[in-house]
């Protein structure tokens, strides 16, 4: 092959890893600047996003957004709280059951003040499901915030927002060993629920 072919790959291969560069550094924007401060955002509703439970035992992940909503709950006495989540593979009861046990058990949060939602099988259906719930406990003016975890803040919020709910997003940290990996999976997902039209 000729020296012009050779070139044309260098450039190419540099074109392509440039373009991935700028697409994680916007990637990498729109995550980090999804989610508001708790103390900025006042709900009438709380939804809590579920993600995998081992068994019955809430994730390190799971517990981490539980741990960020009873935070929330604590200084919003008068908000409701949805938990959101079915059951998976794996999964010996429904996200939302282990997580409405742990807001009780472990964070004191009181019975009343949580609607168990346990169909949801996406985050599509976390927030059309937990929105029925809400508008039957409080009606359609109902103002509502979601937690998640901080890298999942953007997606979800458009997701939210294709489904007509306007809920401002309340990030969870994530998982240290396991960040740089949810970035990347993030980054994909949300390029193919832009691509879909999903978001």
């Amino acid at each position: 092959m000729d020296a012009g072919f050779w070139a044309f790959l260098k450039w190419f291969l540099l074109a392509c890893y440039a373009l991935g560069a700028v697409f994680l550094l916007v990637m990498g924007i729109l995550m980090g600047t999804a989610a508001k401060r708790a103390d900025e955002i006042k709900a009438d509703a709380l939804i809590v996003l579920g993600a995998a439970v081992h068994g019955d035992k809430v994730t390190w992940v799971l517990s981490n957004r539980l741990d960020t909503a009873a935070d929330y709950l604590a200084a919003h006495p008068d908000t409701l709280c949805v938990v959101s989540g079915g059951q998976g593979g794996g999964e010996s009861v429904t996200e939302a059951s282990a997580m409405h046990r742990y807001l009780i058990e472990r964070k004191g949060i009181d019975e009343s003040r949580i609607l168990i939602e346990d169909r949801a099988e996406s985050t599509k259906e976390n927030f059309l499901f937990s929105k029925t719930l809400i508008e039957e406990r409080l009606g359609k003016d109902a103002s509502i915030a979601f937690v998640t975890t901080d890298f999942h803040v953007f997606r979800a919020r458009r997701v939210a927002l294709k489904t007509g709910v306007d809920a401002e997003g309340i990030a969870a940290p994530d998982v240290w060993y396991i960040r740089i990996n949810n970035f990347l999976r993030e980054c994909v997902g949300i390029a193919v629920y832009a691509l879909r039209g999903d978001i």
